[in-house]
């Protein structure tokens, strides 16, 4: 069974109060029956449903983001036949827990786990404190990746 893959969210930074539009792009969204987020490092807290939600086409997802309880990131699942979305694996490094430079190891190991291409950061909402969106100027038009924080 085929099951639905994210490969990206943007904007991938929002506020806890929730309410921003967010797109998710990947594959196998079709027949979507439900769009959840899950606290990345307490998964076993409740997961927090996103209520509004429109599947554009197999490979986008505009979603209305929910309010959460917690600040920091969140992974979004996307359901489908009963199945949750996953992301594509990558490779990198990790400690192979010997640090045996010597037999050419050089104390790592190279790895394949999931990307977090699913993973959304959740930030402060205005008059809470912390970073939230009304401390940065944010130029989402540009690539992920070079989006520059001008304080």
């Amino acid at each position: 069974m085929f099951t639905a893959v994210i490969k990206g969210l943007y904007p991938a930074m929002v506020q806890e109060s929730g309410g921003e539009k967010v797109t998710v792009t990947g594959f196998g969204f079709t027949g979507a029956s439900r769009v959840f987020f899950r606290n990345h490092h307490y998964p076993k807290r409740p997961e927090h449903d996103v209520q509004d939600y429109t599947v554009d086409d197999d490979w986008h997802i505009t979603l209305t983001t929910p309010k959460t309880p917690d600040r920091g990131p969140y992974d979004v699942y996307v359901v489908v036949d009963n199945q949750e979305s996953t992301t594509p694996l990558v490779e990198t490094t990790a400690s192979d827990g010997d640090s045996m430079r010597n037999t050419g190891t050089g104390g790592i190991t190279r790895v394949t786990v999931p990307s977090a291409a699913n993973q959304i950061h959740v930030g402060a909402t205005p008059g809470r404190g912390g970073i939230g969106h009304e401390y940065w100027n944010v130029d989402w038009s540009q690539e992920p990746d070079v989006v520059s924080f001008d304080r």
